[in-house]
């Protein structure tokens, strides 16, 4: 065997693996034919085996659509519900077909499409009492701003008059109104008895207070006005006691006829499928007692086999023949450079297979390291253009600074005070400038050291944000801030100095690149999950949307800023100084309409603990690699 050459290896396994494969084959074969009767019978109980499964399937499915509508009462879990209950009426009446002749499982079909209609019976209930209860939420969602309104009136009418008691007496009236919906509210989310209670209490105290100060009321039409909401609050408690019945009924018919129909109907689908695997084990090993085959032709199965594996034998060790011979081109190619070359057999598992997936390997390495030197490149020319633009910005304002004070020096005894302000303006947005300019590139210097320091401390944020706002405000005389901040709290944990570095580069950009307009807008708001949302709003030259994605690479620069001074690292360092306090940046923008900058900073990840901490640390260490200026 050692002797051979690796082809004849080939061909001799592959002839005795067919031979063998031939042999196999054929006695196979008689066991076949001997045993057809049983397996077509076979066949029969498999296909009702699969019938089973998928109409348990269709249960599984029926009851977990339930459950969605359940956690998400809309039209849309409904219609999916009634989608997975039709599934099942349709397959209960196709199943009778695919059992006739078994009075046991026809039984079983039978109680199935019974239990199938009462379930669907008991959801149609159901989705009616939860669209009365959804009927009776929208009138007590009507009610309740109405009754409050009233009552402001009264309370607002009473203080004009200098009636402050009667206010304050409307005023905890309001209260009790306001908790008493409160407390409703929730009774819609828990269904608990006891809130539902609770709400009730204390609708029936703001009635009391209402019809306690009602002699107090002087004017007839606040007299009237009190009445109306005693009689609405009325109104509202018949209306909650009305949806609290519903919802009582609904939750019975859920309970108690729903989820237990549900394994009344998986149950009975149980016996269905053990009744049917139990014949078809009985099938199996019938079809194994007769598998014995006769071996009177076993040796001329087997010369025939010989015979056909040889040729098939010669047949495949001139196919992998073909394969090395393509290996080896393949190889050639890779040496003279061509890294695009298609390898084949790299899902093969012989050994033609590990030498296709090692020469994938090495072209891969290849091709990472053509795309490490382009790279390179790429970063060397970023380098050079990052210098020549830093050099030209930090010449522009210096220029500035030393034409004005060239100036002042020259004329000091016949300039005007007006002018000698207007130049002292210009230095002062030169020296801004410079600053600006100057704290981007330390910050990138320090981020290449490794020596930014993230001190998350309490602070407040909406004064912060506020202060930077009316600094700008002051050094700029050709914009307008305009802020809506009522909405943000005063109470944040993060690193105030860079924050403030963040607000005021995309503040300053706002300006810079709006120049002919006259005004920045800068809002804030809270999330439902606690998120603070501060969106930077101007109405400048815009992004083309193609850019948008490299806006926050590094010495990136718009297509629209051409003539506008700008060093394109600001973004950068603004990006990874807000993942340090596990946020994002948002941009969204129209050319020639402006652009929308939005800061969204998580309260509870701005809170300190061990895994937050690390996580910081970890994006800290990583800061020189994201920033490096090569």
């Amino acid at each position: 065997m050692a002797s051979l050459s690796i082809k004849n290896q080939i061909y001799l396994a592959v002839g005795s693996a067919l031979g063998l494969l031939a042999v196999l084959g054929m006695i196979s074969y008689l066991a076949v034919v001997k045993l057809a009767a049983i397996f077509a019978e076979y066949k029969a109980t498999a296909h009702q085996t699969l019938f089973a499964n998928e109409f348990f399937e269709d249960v599984y499915n029926t009851q977990f659509a339930a459950f969605g509508y359940r956690l998400t009462p809309s039209e849309q879990e409904a219609e999916a519900v009634w989608s997975r209950v039709a599934q099942i009426a349709d397959r209960t009446a196709s199943a009778e077909l695919t059992f006739d002749g078994d009075d046991v499982a026809v039984d079983l079909l039978q109680r199935i499409s019974q239990s199938t209609q009462h379930y669907r019976d008991a959801f149609a209930r159901m989705t009616e009492l939860k669209a009365e209860s959804d009927v009776i939420v929208a009138q007590l969602s009507i009610m309740g701003p109405r009754i409050r309104q009233k009552l402001t009136t009264i309370m607002d009418f009473a203080y004009e008059n200098g009636d402050t008691w009667v206010g304050y007496d409307i005023g905890v009236a309001q209260q009790e109104l306001m908790r008493g919906r409160f407390y409703h509210e929730r009774y819609l989310i828990t269904n608990d008895p006891e809130t539902f209670t609770t709400a009730l209490s204390f609708l029936d105290a703001a009635i009391r207070n209402i019809q306690s100060l009602s002699p107090r009321l002087y004017d007839p039409t606040m007299q009237e006005l009190a009445g109306q909401a005693v009689d609405e609050i009325s109104a509202y408690i018949l209306s909650a006691r009305q949806n609290y019945d519903v919802l009582v009924m609904r939750n019975e018919v859920r309970d108690h006829k729903l989820d237990t129909l549900g394994p009344e109907i998986k149950n009975e689908l149980e016996q269905l499928l053990h009744s049917v695997v139990d014949r078809q084990r009985a099938l199996g090993s019938r079809a194994s007692q007769g598998s014995e085959v006769t071996l009177i032709s076993v040796l001329v199965l087997s010369t025939i086999a010989i015979c056909l594996g040889i040729f098939l034998a010669v047949f495949v060790g001139r196919h992998i023949s073909r394969r090395i011979c393509a290996m080896a081109e393949t190889m050639n190619q890779l040496a003279e450079g061509d890294l695009r070359i298609e390898i084949g057999d790299k899902d093969q598992r012989h050994e033609l297979g590990m030498m296709a997936r090692a020469l994938e390997v090495f072209r891969f390495n290849a091709q990472e390291l053509e795309k490490a030197l382009q790279k390179e490149r790429e970063l060397n020319g970023l380098q050079r253009q990052f210098v020549s633009m830093v050099s030209h910005e930090f010449r522009t304002p210096l220029a500035i600074i030393d034409a004005n004070a060239q100036h002042l020096s020259r004329r000091q005894d016949r300039i005007s005070a007006d002018r000698v302000k207007k130049a002292l303006a210009t230095i002062q947005k030169s020296v801004v400038r410079l600053t600006d300019l100057m704290e981007s590139v330390l910050s990138a210097a320090r981020m290449e050291d490794g020596k930014i320091a993230f001190d998350p401390e309490e602070f407040d944020l909406h004064e912060m944000i506020t202060e930077v706002c009316r600094n700008y405000a002051e050094i700029s005389e050709s914009h307008a801030i305009i802020t809506d901040l009522n909405n943000i709290p005063t109470r944040y944990v993060g690193d105030v100095k860079l924050l403030r570095q963040v607000v005021s580069n995309l503040i300053s950009n706002a300006v810079k690149y709006s120049p002919d307009k006259d005004s920045v807008f800068v809002s804030g708001k809270t999330d439902q999950d606690g998120t603070i949302v501060i969106a930077f709003r101007d109405e400048g030259v815009g992004i083309p949307s193609e850019e948008l994605e490299k806006l926050f690479e590094r010495f990136f620069r718009a297509s629209t800023s051409t003539g506008i001074p700008g060093s394109g690292i600001g973004l950068h360092l603004v990006s990874h100084i807000v993942e340090l306090h596990q946020g994002t940046l948002t941009v969204t923008s129209d050319v020639g309409k402006g652009s929308v900058f939005e800061l969204h900073l998580p309260m509870a990840k701005a809170e300190s603990g061990p895994e937050v901490e690390a996580e910081r640390t970890k994006q800290l260490e990583t800061l020189d690699d994201l920033l490096c200026i090569e």
